[in-house]
């Protein structure tokens, strides 16, 4: 679907990060990964909700998940890989981001 579709077609959450952020335009303080989830919680908990008791739910502990989704990766053809980075380009780039399944974690 997001190799074949324009991404000004994408609901929101397929969105390329770059345009909804408009990240050349706003200044932010702190950008965190889905990836380590567990480490932007803790720094943004210490900043502004340190006086509370909240955890992040067992749910968002994505290192478990992250053979499942280089496996995952693996099955996709280059040809659909290719398509699909070329839509997110920005967001690799911005991201840190590497092409390579191996760098995936």
């Amino acid at each position: 679907m997001l190799a074949l579709s324009d991404t000004d077609t994408y609901n929101v959450h397929w969105t390329p990060w770059f345009h909804l952020t408009e990240a050349c335009q706003v200044k932010y303080d702190y950008i965190g990964y889905m990836e380590d989830m567990e480490t932007a919680f803790s720094l943004i908990k210490g900043n502004l909700f340190n006086d509370t008791q909240l955890s992040l739910p067992p749910a968002y502990n994505t290192q478990a998940k992250s053979e499942e989704v280089k496996e995952a990766y693996r099955t996709v053809p280059s040809s659909i890989l290719n398509l699909v980075y070329a839509k997110f380009q920005d967001d690799f780039v911005i991201g840190g981001y590497s092409r390579q399944i191996e760098c995936i974690s």
